[in-house]
């Protein structure tokens, strides 16, 4: 009797076993499928064209605990658990130039909400929330970016449109796809604000040395070493996708985890110096992968000349109700090289300056040529 009690138990845990187990590959198989439809891999072909990206269609989903969720990316940005939506204002900009100030007067208008830094852990400045260049997977990709808009969340009746740029987006390999992946063509503005490459890479020479006192030799300094910094990335990158398999870096979409595997294994060498201001790679990168996404670029130099132009085209392009955004005209130093020759420095060192200055127009030159056909191609004039 005993013998037989002890067998009925064990079939019994035996059955409740085998029946977890098959509830709980149901639910992985599930997970790895809405997975997949975020970061669909596609394998690599023999010719390494650019692959045709998967129709991963028009949802998103995600877990909400043990329950999945999934959002049409037409809807826009979910707000309070999905209880409203809006389109996104998105900037694209590299550092200095002039997205913060760009953003800071799109805050002023009363239909747009601006990302608060403070709600990211990277958060910086303004509107900055570093949500598609940090590491994936988020615990909710959908409801993760609303959580950043917290000022709209606590109650912003005229709000349409959201907002927030983020430097490091321009140059981030990760951020075009992942855009195309959560976010809809038909609610999405991307805003390109652009520089010319050698005034942008002096403005953040004496942004990163803030009430430091620098000379011109401290200049020379940083700028062959960010190029040669820049240099050596783009080799140990070359390398690093070699180690992979590939001969060359692959133009076809790839996971997550490999792209991130390579660039720390080159983040070493990065110098945002050089490499946000490559317009020549980074552009038609990001019009290969986002086709279709309306697209605004807004030239530094015009922002200072024109706010009042610019600031009506984005408007009308966004399609808000007109208002008077700029702000006084902010005080600007003498671009370029005119700055450095303020710094101490000895006759020589000037004239030194003057060659260097001939080198940097040499090897930005493709570079400034891709930022004016971009933005001859996207212009809101």
């Amino acid at each position: 009797m005993w013998v037989v009690q002890s067998s009925n138990i064990l079939q019994f845990t035996f059955a409740l076993g085998a029946l977890f187990l098959y509830l709980a590959v149901l639910f992985f198989m599930n997970r790895y499928q809405a997975h997949s439809k975020l970061f669909p891999e596609i394998q690599q072909s023999s010719s390494l064209d650019r692959a045709r990206v998967p129709n991963i269609g028009d949802q998103v989903c995600a877990y909400r605990g043990w329950r999945q969720t999934c959002f049409r990316k037409m809807s826009g940005i979910p707000i309070d658990n999905g209880s409203r939506y809006y389109p996104l204002i998105l900037g694209v900009g590299p550092a200095k130039t002039g997205s913060t100030a760009l953003f800071s007067m799109l805050g002023g208008h009363p239909e747009i909400g601006l990302a608060d830094a403070r709600a990211a852990k990277k958060g910086c400045c303004g509107s900055e929330s570093y949500f598609f260049s940090q590491r994936w997977p988020l615990k909710n990709y959908y409801y993760e970016y609303g959580r950043y808009f917290s000022k709209v969340q606590s109650g912003q009746p005229t709000v349409k449109y959201l907002a927030e740029k983020t430097p490091i987006y321009h140059d981030n390999p990760l951020t075009p796809i992942r855009i195309m992946q959560l976010l809809h063509p038909s609610n999405t503005l991307l805003v390109f604000t652009l520089r010319d490459p050698i005034d942008a890479h002096i403005s953040l020479f004496f942004h990163r040395n803030l009430g430091k006192k620098i000379t011109i030799a401290d200049f020379f300094q940083w700028s062959q070493l960010s190029l040669l910094s820049f240099d050596a990335w783009k080799s140990c990158i070359a390398s690093a996708w070699k180690s992979l398999g590939y001969p060359v870096e692959p133009t076809t979409m790839f996971s997550d985890m490999a792209r991130i595997s390579v660039t720390d294994r080159c983040s070493k060498y990065y110098h945002e110096g050089v490499a946000q201001y490559k317009y020549s790679e980074t552009l038609p990168y990001w019009e290969k992968w986002l086709p279709d996404f309306p697209k605004i670029c807004v030239l530094h130099s015009k922002l200072i000349t024109m706010c009042s132009q610019v600031m009506d085209g984005i408007q009308t392009v966004a399609n808000l109700t007109h208002h008077d955004l700029c702000v006084e005209q902010f005080a600007m130093p003498s671009l370029g090289i005119n700055r450095l020759f303020d710094l101490n420095g000895t006759d020589p060192q000037r004239q030194e300056l003057l060659q260097y200055h001939l080198h940097l127009q040499k090897y930005f030159e493709t570079d400034a040529q891709e930022m004016h056909k971009f933005c001859s191609r996207y212009t809101i004039e």
